[in-house]
């Protein structure tokens, strides 16, 4: 039913919520599982370059996002799970739908926070924009 699976993370505890849940998912569907984190910095990205793949640990933007896909990583190499790893660059919405349609990712799992309908009105949401803006299933935790 679902051979790749997007688990984002920023490394917080409401992230961490959706971790059992993807690696049992991807276990039970022997899908493969993309656990993917944004960095946000100061870099600039071109507008049409919706995110770009980083590596570069001098930067506390791209060591915490390499901190938080590492984290799950470990805990998905105790499992039969087989897994990517990825961090990404630029405005977290774009990037992880721009990552779900050029990996042909069909399912999301991510935790969610919980938020005023100001807060929301203000602010926005990457879970919000993300089941706006996909057409895959996407379960929040």
């Amino acid at each position: 039913m679902y051979s790749k699976i997007l688990l984002p993370t920023n490394g917080s505890k409401v992230a961490s919520k959706a971790v059992p849940h993807g690696l049992d998912i991807a276990e039970k569907y022997d899908a493969e599982l993309h656990i993917v984190s944004v960095a946000k910095g100061d870099n600039r990205l071109e507008k049409s370059t919706p995110y770009i793949e980083v590596s570069d640990p001098e930067r506390p933007a791209e060591s915490r996002a390499q901190k938080a896909t590492k984290d799950i990583a470990e805990k998905a190499e105790e499992t039969n799970v087989e897994y990517i790893t990825a961090v990404l660059h630029g405005s977290p919405s774009d990037a992880l739908d721009a990552y779900i349609e050029d990996h042909g990712i069909d399912f999301v799992v991510m935790g969610g926070r919980k938020q005023s309908r100001t807060g929301k009105m203000l602010f926005g949401s990457v879970t919000q924009s993300l089941i706006l803006h996909n057409d895959v299933p996407i379960t929040v935790l």
